[in-house]
């Protein structure tokens, strides 16, 4: 079930509502349905989330080889955060405001991460309200979308990339799938193969995870460390249903969404529901979040600098 809500995850993305830590690594569907490309969004993430599954056996043989070296790997993490953060100022269109950006979402995640609330909590409802409902208050009405036949489509380079930030997720204590997503968009941009990528990285991420609980003791993601174990044995026939059953319902699924009108205020209400039912007790951090997530907008700077707010309080800890 897990694994294939996993797969599924590109379609709230698609329209608009990335919720959760996942929300800023989804966040790249977006600029498909503005183009009418849901569908071949849903196949691309789909099929780069399948290849990650496969790259997971072929790359699980050198793991332990990764664990020996898990102590340099650690000290090199806020070099590592440190680098991404250089590259995506310099890529920006004005690099003293992605700074200012950076810094402000920075201080306030430091913040909302020392209240000593539950951290999957804070990050769940500070991601979902600052781009979930942030992109949906600043989306237009989502456009026709572009129907076509179900296709299988494979792009091996962002596949086996997104594949090796899983690797590192499960290798790095503080490396999260959002903090991955940033050096993810350097490398692809927004295009087709960043799906491909973001795919595979949400596979991998996961099932890595379960290595980190057998190595580390801690399995990075709650869902791993309530199944505890990983049956290998099934894995393939859970990747290749989950993989057929999202590439042979995609064509319903965009058809059903051109059907569908003002589908924008439903998922604006609904998500404002989610909000206050699961992060009622956090509901501060939903408002602030919010008002946080208009920042860059304002000042005409990309949104990926609001992860600052993950990567600052990420650094000061290595560091102090």
């Amino acid at each position: 079930m897990v694994l294939g809500s996993l797969f599924t995850s590109i379609i709230p993305a698609l329209l608009m509502v990335p919720i959760g830590e996942m929300a800023p690594v989804l966040l790249l569907g977006q600029e498909a349905t503005k183009k009418g490309k849901m569908q071949i969004a849903i196949s691309e993430f789909s099929s780069g989330a399948f290849f990650g599954g496969i790259l997971f056996f072929l790359l699980l043989p050198i793991y332990s080889f990764f664990i020996q070296i898990s102590d340099i790997l650690l000290k090199l993490t806020p070099y590592f955060l440190v680098f991404t953060v250089v590259l995506t100022l310099m890529k920006s269109l004005s690099t003293k405001k992605a700074l200012f950006v950076f810094l402000v979402s920075g201080v306030y995640g430091y913040i909302i991460l020392n209240f000593g609330l539950d951290s999957n909590l804070v990050l769940g409802a500070h991601f979902s309200s600052m781009f979930g409902l942030v992109g949906l208050f600043l989306s237009e009405k989502i456009p026709k979308q572009t129907i076509l036949k179900p296709k299988v489509s494979f792009d091996f380079v962002p596949s086996f990339v997104g594949t090796i930030g899983g690797l590192l997720i499960s290798l790095f204590p503080a490396i999260t799938p959002a903090q991955v997503y940033v050096v993810l968009l350097l490398v692809f941009g927004v295009g087709a193969r960043g799906l491909y990528a973001a795919g595979a990285l949400t596979i991998s991420s996961f099932l890595f995870s379960f290595q980190s609980l057998v190595v580390f003791g801690k399995g990075r993601m709650a869902s791993v460390e309530v199944i505890k174990y990983l049956p290998y044995g099934n894995l393939v026939f859970y990747l290749v249903f989950s993989y057929v059953f999202l590439i042979f319902f995609s064509q319903a699924i965009t058809k059903l969404i051109n059907y569908i009108p003002n589908l924008r205020e439903v998922m604006l209400v609904g998500l404002l529901l989610l909000c206050y039912v699961v992060y009622g007790n956090v509901g501060l951090i939903v408002v602030f979040s919010f008002l946080l997530g208009f920042l860059p907008l304002l000042l005409g700077v990309e949104r990926v600098h609001l992860m600052g707010s993950l990567l600052l309080p990420t650094i000061l800890y290595y560091i102090f």
